[in-house]
C-alpha cells in the first residue's frame, strides 16, 4: 500500500504527463507539483527513471487486471465469445484505463522499446481468445495503433464507440470468420 508523499509524487508525474512530455518532465517540476521538498523525492525514488519505471510496472499491472477477472479464461467455445460481449465491456474497461494514463501512453507508445513491451503484454491477452499467432498478432498491431489514433486525438471519440469499433474492426469480423471456418468443416 503505498502512504502519503509517494502517492503525490506518482499523482505528480501522472498530472505532469497530461501536459508535459515524459522527456521535459524534471525532479524539480514533480517536486514542485507534489509539494514536497526533493529530499522527500529522494527517499522514495533514486531519480526520475525510477520514478517512470515504477509508475510503468503500475499502469501495467492495472492494464493486465482488466483481462484477469474476465470469463474469457473459462471459455471454451468461441462462439459464445460475441454473444457475451465479453470483448465490448472490456473494450470500454481498456479506453477508460488509457484515458486514465492518456498522455503517458501517448509519449510512451512512440518510445520502440514501450511499444515493443506494451505489444507483448497485449498479445498475452488476445492469445487467451484467439490462439492462431499471426492472427492474434495482426489484431493486437492494430488494436494498438486504433488505440494510439485515439489517443493522439485528445480521446475525443466516446469510449463506448471506440469499444465498439475496436470489436467491429478487429475481434468480431475475426470471430464471424473463425465462425463460418467452423460451418464449413462440420459440414457432410
Amino acid at each position: 500500500m503505498l502512504k502519503g508523499a509517494k502517492i503525490r509524487i506518482i499523482d505528480a508525474l501522472i498530472h505532469l504527463l497530461s501536459t508535459t512530455d515524459i522527456h521535459k518532465i524534471t525532479v524539480k517540476k514533480i517536486v514542485e507539483t507534489a509539494s514536497i521538498n526533493r529530499r522527500t523525492f529522494y527517499d522514495h525514488f533514486e531519480n526520475k527513471e525510477e520514478l517512470i519505471d515504477f509508475l510503468e510496472s503500475r499502469i501495467f499491472l492495472e492494464f493486465k487486471e482488466i483481462f484477469n477477472n474476465t470469463a474469457a479464461n473459462t471459455i471454451v467455445d468461441t462462439k459464445n465469445l460475441i454473444d457475451l460481449q465479453i470483448p465490448i465491456r472490456e473494450n470500454i474497461e481498456v479506453c477508460n484505463h488509457l484515458k486514465k494514463y492518456h498522455k503517458y501512453y501517448e509519449h510512451r507508445l512512440n518510445d520502440v522499446e514501450f511499444y515493443k513491451k506494451f505489444s507483448k503484454e497485449f498479445l498475452e491477452i488476445i492469445q487467451r481468445y484467439i490462439k492462431n499467432e499471426r492472427v492474434s498478432k495482426y489484431l493486437t498491431e492494430g488494436a494498438i495503433g486504433y488505440l494510439n489514433y485515439w489517443l493522439s486525438n485528445d480521446c475525443k471519440e466516446p469510449i463506448e464507440l471506440v469499444a465498439i469499433e475496436l470489436g467491429e474492426l478487429g475481434f468480431q469480423p475475426f470471430m464471424q470468420a473463425h465462425l463460418s471456418k467452423e460451418q464449413i468443416s462440420e459440414s457432410p
